[in-house]
């Protein structure tokens, strides 16, 4: 008990927390919201069941902010390329690039969106402040394009949220269906090389799509 109570001040307290997010992150990944266990996240953060619940009401609130916090770090990421010096075909395949490379960096991420998608999404629904994190990174998006619409090198009039929801569809489709895929067609999705070929195809795809033929 002691512990517990050290690891509920200050600094300790960021540091339990992060420890336990990452045990939480790992459990999920393997065994889903329904298949995790509190007592595993416990035995494998090194912290007690009831610091657990101190900090998280319940297993969903803790799926929740694992959630929370894969967005956040990926979103970090994307936004922190420096997209405005390449030229608008170039910064839109770095950030193709980007956006698919978070799912190879964080596999964990994968299963643990899957089964955030069989429920609705309702746990990403609970932050209010989700658009805040995602937006900008959006803006990013909508820039390149804008930019690559002005010089001529994209078509203009894009959409670009259905733009933005078909590319990372696309690039993800290893991730999400990749197994599937796999197994009847002669493609291999699911290895390092398979990842990386579907990836320089996906962004071909996508560059391909935006272009302007009269430019």
């Amino acid at each position: 008990m002691a512990d517990d109570r050290k690891d509920m001040q200050g600094s300790d307290r960021h540091n339990s927390a992060a420890t336990i997010l990452s045990a939480a992150r790992s459990e999920f990944g393997r065994h889903g919201l329904s298949g995790a266990r509190i007592t595993n996240i416990a035995q494998n953060s090194g912290k007690t069941k009831q610091l657990i619940y101190h900090y998280y009401e319940s297993k969903d609130e803790l799926f929740s902010q694992v959630i929370w916090d894969c967005l956040q770090q990926s979103m970090r990421n994307m936004r922190a390329q420096a997209y405005d010096s390449l030229t608008p075909p170039n910064a839109l395949r770095l950030f193709l690039i980007t956006m698919s490379d978070q799912y190879r960096l964080f596999p964990d991420c994968i299963p643990i969106m899957l089964d955030e998608n069989i429920h609705g999404g309702m746990h990403m629904r609970q932050h209010h402040q989700i658009r805040n994190v995602t937006q900008p990174v959006v803006d990013i998006f909508a820039n390149i394009i804008a930019r690559g619409a002005t010089t001529g090198e994209f078509k203009p009039d894009l959409h670009i949220e259905r733009l933005f929801a078909a590319s990372l569809s696309i690039l993800t489709t290893c991730f999400f269906c990749g197994g599937v895929l796999s197994a009847f067609l002669s493609l291999d999705l699911t290895s390092d090389e398979g990842i990386e070929s579907w990836q320089h195809y996906a962004v071909g795809l996508m560059l391909d799509a935006v272009a302007n033929g009269t430019s």
